[in-house]
């Protein structure tokens, strides 16, 4: 069952990290984590793959990194991105960066929806899930700021 969640407020900054192991790559795209903006199509984040590589895309932030080295199945992988108030995205693998890519914020309101942990859904048909995970997830720790390199380094045992 899923709990309502409080709405974000207007604050950019946001990191998110998880411990996933893959047991196929997504022909598309397959979703970690995610957050829908309102009731339509457009992400607040979308965190995932893109075939055999990291993916993080925000309609908010109007930016889209796939980036990192090939992954492999069946190995357990630290994945975090971070997004800060000064526009900076950031990608890591296994607690260092691996892509980074500066773009500007469009407030598109309060961000109301559900986080979908291992799928993605468009929030005017939340029966319909879409871009779902062949793996493991495991440890999935979101924040309202974004963590340092350092910090994202440590949660990966580096």
């Amino acid at each position: 069952m899923q709990q309502p969640q409080v709405a974000t407020d207007r604050s950019t900054a946001l990191t998110v990290t998880a411990w996933v192991k893959l047991r196929s790559f997504p022909n598309v795209h397959a979703a970690m984590a995610t957050r829908q903006i309102g009731r339509g199509f457009r992400d607040h984040f979308f965190f995932g793959f893109e075939g055999n590589r990291l993916r993080v895309k925000s309609h908010t932030w109007n930016g889209s990194i796939v980036g990192g080295p090939p992954l492999s199945l069946e190995r357990w992988f630290h994945a975090a991105f971070t997004h800060d108030e000064q526009g900076m995205t950031r990608l890591f693998l296994d607690g260092a960066e691996v892509a980074r890519q500066q773009g500007p914020h469009i407030d598109r309101g309060l961000v109301t929806s559900n986080l979908t942990i291992g799928a993605g859904h468009y929030s005017r048909y939340p029966q319909l899930v879409r871009q779902r995970l062949d793996g493991s997830i495991d440890e999935v720790r979101i924040y309202r700021r974004a963590l340092p390199a350092a910090e994202i380094a440590a949660l990966a045992g580096h």
